[in-house]
């Protein structure tokens, strides 16, 4: 109907944090922070729920190669959906270098 009414079949578990639940848009930003810093755990939920399982292939089809291994989380998934993708850990893969 619009971006702020959920199907009535949407469960918290369709996406990868509270806070994209609250609007199309969010649910896209959350899902690709999810992705490039915790996609280990996105594919592991994904698995098991077809609406993220949706999600996790479209992003994994628009997005390079390189931009898909950018970090690791350093929190395991533990069943509870998280508010906020930006507020889990996670380690930058990333070396520092410089040319000159």
């Amino acid at each position: 109907q619009d971006s702020k009414t959920q199907r009535a079949s949407t469960q918290s578990e369709d996406f990868v944090s509270g806070y994209a639940a609250t609007d199309p848009f969010e649910d896209f930003a959350e899902s690709m922070i999810y992705f490039v810093l915790h996609r280990d755990d996105f594919r592991s939920r994904a698995a098991t729920n077809k609406a993220l399982a949706a999600k996790f292939q479209f992003i994994d089809g628009v997005l390079s190669p390189s931009v898909r291994s950018l970090a690791t989380a350093e929190r395991q998934w533990t069943g509870t959906v998280p508010w906020d993708a930006t507020k889990l850990s996670y380690v930058w893969k990333l070396q520092a270098s410089v040319t000159e």
